[in-house]
């Protein structure tokens, strides 16, 4: 019965890390797009510095969190190839959803010039 116990125990905490991790990886992900999308659209260092801060703090995490777990995902090649699709999933969505958006537009001037 105790094997048992510390069986369960042992792999549910095992799950909870392993979904912890998972969670952190996408978050970072999304920061990480969020960052680099800012950068490319900000018209000086100024505004994408602001723009930094905004993100961060959405996030709740710091810029050393970030760049301490950012640096840990880098050496790990698990980890790393993880926040990498997850980038590119979350960087997807942000295409499909301007897509969607673009097209309920079109729809909705379409029905009134009709």
């Amino acid at each position: 019965m105790k094997k048992l116990f510390w069986s369960v125990l042992i792999t549910l905490t095992l799950f909870s890390c392993k979904t912890n991790d998972n969670t952190e990886i996408k978050k970072l992900a999304r920061i990480y797009a969020d960052l680099e999308i800012a950068r490319e659209v900000s018209p000086n260092p100024e505004i994408f510095e602001k723009k930094k801060k905004e993100i961060f703090g959405r996030n709740k995490i710091t810029r050393e969190k970030y760049d301490s777990l950012l640096t840990s995902f880098a050496n790990d090649d698990e980890k790393w190839n993880a926040f990498f699709n997850a980038a590119l999933d979350y960087i997807d969505s942000l295409k499909f959803s301007e897509i969607s958006k673009r097209k309920s537009k079109n729809k909705t001037a379409k029905k009134k010039s009709i």
